[in-house]
């Protein structure tokens, strides 16, 4: 039940950020908008991006297609000197 509950509120934000995203559209045509989804750690934007191609999956959009037009979607990689 928990799971439901977050699944739900996290399609209701995913929902009003897509709406958001195609009012831009509209709004500047002569320009591709940009959505930045900002985490506090790697491994939640990993999640978060997982999610993202789940909701996007309601819209009968394969995975690959998805992971195209998501394409920019940014995992800074750790450098060898980094801390974890």
């Amino acid at each position: 039940m928990f799971r439901r509950t977050i699944v739900r509120e996290l399609t209701k934000k995913f929902e009003k950020i897509y709406q958001n995203h195609k009012e831009n559209i509209d709004k500047y045509p002569k320009i591709k908008p940009l959505t930045i989804l900002v985490t506090k750690d790697i491994s939640r934007a990993k999640s978060l991006q997982e999610d993202l191609i789940d909701f996007e999956k309601k819209e009968k959009k394969s995975r690959e297609e998805i992971e195209d037009k998501c394409s920019d979607c940014y995992l800074p990689q750790r450098s060898q000197g980094e801390l974890t």
